[in-house]
C-alpha cells in the first residue's frame, strides 16, 4: 500500500517524536539543496530556514522602528504648531503660523488658506462650495480643477483639510507638492486631520480680532 505525500505529512504532524526515535535516519536524511552543493542534511535545512525567518523579522522590527522614529518626530512638530497657534491673536498670525511651519517644519512647498468671509478673495465661490461637501481630508490629486488653480501648475499631489467655523461656514487649508507619491490616496491623514482641527480651532478663537 502506498503512502501519498498528505499521508506522510499527516503522519509527522500527528507524531512530532518519530525521529527522536529513528535517529539514525533523522541522520541520514538530506535534503535536494538549491545551491551547487547538491543536497543538504535535514538540520542544515531547518537552519537555513529559521535564518531566513529571522532575517524577515530583523527587517520588518527596522521598518516598525523606522516608522516609530517618524511618528515621534510628526508629534513634537505637531506639538510646536499647537503652542504657536495657542499663541496667535489674530488671523493673519494664524494664516502667518501655519504657513510658516507647514513650509519650513513639514517641508510643504504650496499652503494656501482660505475662508468664506474672510480672505474671501483667495477662496472662490466654486471653492467655497466645494469645502461644503469635503466632511474627510483629501489626499491624492486635486479633486476639482478650481482647486487645482488655487494651488498651481506645479502641484502634482495635495491634502485639503476641511476647515468648519461655526456661525462662519467651511474653510479649506491645502497643501500641495511636485512630487505625485507625496500625498496619496492610500495614506494615513491622523496627523493631517489633527492639523486641521487646530487650524479650525485658531481660526474660530481668533474671530473678533481678525
Amino acid at each position: 500500500m502506498s503512502c501519498s505525500h498528505d499521508d506522510v505529512r499527516h503522519y509527522l504532524q500527528e507524531h512530532p517524536d518519530f525521529f527522536l526515535h529513528e535517529p539514525a535516519l533523522a541522520a541520514s536524511l538530506a535534503l535536494p539543496s538549491e545551491g551547487p552543493g547538491g543536497t543538504v542534511s535535514l538540520a542544515q535545512h531547518q537552519a537555513n530556514l529559521l535564518r531566513g525567518q529571522l532575517q524577515a523579522m530583523e527587517e520588518k522590527f527596522a521598518q516598525l522602528l523606522q516608522i516609530g522614529r517618524q511618528n515621534d518626530q510628526l508629534a513634537e512638530r505637531m506639538h510646536r504648531l499647537a503652542l504657536a497657534l495657542i499663541g496667535a491673536e489674530t488671523r493673519p498670525q494664524v494664516r502667518q503660523i501655519l504657513t510658516r511651519t507647514l513650509t519650513e517644519e513639514f517641508a510643504v512647498p504650496t499652503v494656501r488658506l482660505g475662508l468664506p468671509g474672510w480672505l474671501a478673495a483667495e477662496l472662490p465661490e466654486t471653492l467655497a462650495a466645494f469645502a461644503r461637501t469635503l466632511s474627510e481630508v483629501h489626499v491624492g490629486s486635486p479633486p476639482h480643477p478650481a482647486l487645482a488653480a488655487w494651488l498651481g501648475a506645479d502641484v502634482a499631489s495635495c491634502a485639503v483639510l476641511p476647515l468648519p467655523v461655526p456661525e462662519e461656514g467651511v474653510g479649506l487649508l491645502a497643501l500641495g507638492s511636485p512630487e505625485p507619491q507625496r500625498f496619496y490616496p492610500a495614506m494615513g491623514t491622523v496627523f493631517l486631520r489633527r492639523i486641521g482641527e487646530l487650524a479650525a480651532a485658531a481660526l474660530a478663537r481668533c474671530r473678533e480680532a481678525a
